[in-house]
């Protein structure tokens, strides 16, 4: 600490400025930590929808080539979401009614907690 007759540099914080320095630092960083779990578990999350989804479209074969090839791109949760629609015409066409059905219950279960609006998932997630 400068004693008196030293000026104190510009650059050094003191007193409630400095404190509220290092606390603005503390927070920034911890809701970084939080987004960057959050944005793992979404990570996970899609990871396992891309699974699931492609699995259930190897039993289709050559006849979903383009559903697979958009499965495979999609950058986040919401755009897997939004591909449903698709995938189950998809699903139906090839392996029927009953069997589709199915594989989108397993697929739609897979989004639950991550904010959509499925059966059981809390709240839709606002945007």
């Amino acid at each position: 600490m400068p004693t008196p007759s030293q000026p104190v540099p510009l650059n050094t914080p003191t007193g409630l400025a400095g404190q509220l320095r290092g606390v603005r630092r503390t927070v920034l960083q911890s809701v970084l930590s939080v987004l960057s779990k959050a944005g793992n578990s979404d990570e996970k999350k899609l990871e396992a929808v891309r699974e699931e989804v492609l699995r259930a479209l190897d039993a289709c074969g050559p006849f979903a080539a383009d559903i697979r090839m958009r499965v495979r791109h999609c950058t986040d949760l919401e755009d897997m979401w939004y591909l449903r629609p698709q995938l189950n015409s998809v699903l139906q066409g090839a392996l029927g009614e009953e069997m589709a059905t199915a594989a989108m219950q397993r697929i739609t279960a897979l989004f639950v907690g991550a904010g959509f609006p499925v059966p059981g998932g809390g709240p839709p997630r606002r945007r």
